[in-house]
């Protein structure tokens, strides 16, 4: 598939042209377009469909195109994997890879003082009692679908463990030289009887109890209802319906000719408007991610 263009590129003429930020989702998708804006269109942004498709291009591009980088949602990843993408970026050794140290691009806007410099916030929302009825409205947002996130998330956990790579191919020519031979070879490998019971034990209802607990735990900081500032869920469960819904009650947006705007229209204007602020009031990963990109551009 190729890559869908966004915007124009006011910096084609001195050579910006080459440097290139591939990004998830479609062209018309919230991530794309606010991310554009956000980089105050210094750089190409491409979308280019699920993450798998940018790991595995980004893996595949960055010895032969070094001004490639690529951003994608944090997802499964661990903490480690995540802070290598940011402290070594751009690392020549592995790819120009970064990934988002929340859950998703959405989960930056869960954030009721930066929901604040929004002008086209609702005036119910303003202020210091404003911050109290946004906190009450995105941890009610989360707490309807809190089960579903850490259900999904053991999901994501037990599908990701059984990705390892527990068996090894042979090499050697030795004792395949009949049909008989070879299916004995394979019968008996010990890694085969070592997997099921692995597989076995992974998915066991035990197993499965225990790691919902976990994550559940995790996410709430052991306080169900959640609350706002407990735990870990505003930054790891799924964001992007919670955030869609902090719109759709919360934000006023209206076009040229003052009429309401409904539906994705509202949702990316709404959007957008926060990430043209000024670079000092974005979150501090948009911050450096601004800045590891101007970076990079300026210097090649």
């Amino acid at each position: 598939m190729l890559p869908v263009q966004v915007g124009g590129h006011p910096d084609d003429v001195n050579g910006r042209v080459r440097h290139v930020l591939f990004v998830e989702g479609s062209s018309q998708e919230v991530d794309s377009i606010a991310i554009g804006t956000l980089l105050r269109n210094m750089i190409r942004i491409e979308a280019m469909g699920p993450s798998f498709h940018l790991k595995s291009v980004a893996t595949a591009l960055y010895p032969s195109h070094p001004n490639y980088y690529f951003l994608i949602d944090r997802d499964h990843h661990d903490d480690i994997v995540v802070n290598s993408s940011w402290n070594n970026f751009p690392d020549s050794a592995t790819s120009n890879l970064l990934i988002w140290k929340k859950k998703e691009f959405e989960n930056y806007f869960l954030d009721p003082e930066y929901l604040q410099e929004s002008d086209l916030l609702k005036p119910l929302y303003r202020g210091s009692s404003g911050i109290k009825k946004l906190e009450e409205k995105i941890t009610c947002f989360a707490n309807q679908r809190v089960y579903m996130e850490v259900v999904n998330r053991v999901i994501l956990i037990i599908r990701e463990e059984q990705k390892d790579n527990w068996i090894n191919v042979f090499t050697n020519l030795s004792n395949f030289g009949t049909p008989q031979e070879a299916v004995k070879a394979l019968t008996d490998m010990q890694e085969f009887a070592l997997r099921r019971r692995q597989i076995d034990n992974s998915v066991s209802n035990d197993r499965i109890n225990e790691l919902f607990n976990d994550v559940l735990n995790f996410f709430s900081g052991n306080s169900i209802p959640l609350k706002f500032g407990v735990g870990e869920w505003c930054a790891r469960m799924s964001g992007k319906e919670i955030l869609r819904q902090i719109v759709n009650s919360c934000f006023q947006v209206t076009d040229r000719e003052g009429l309401q705007l409904q539906g994705e229209e509202k949702y990316i204007e709404a959007i957008n408007d926060l990430v043209k602020k000024k670079m000092s009031d974005q979150p501090s990963d948009f911050q450096e991610l601004y800045s590891l990109i101007k970076d990079r551009i300026d210097n090649s």
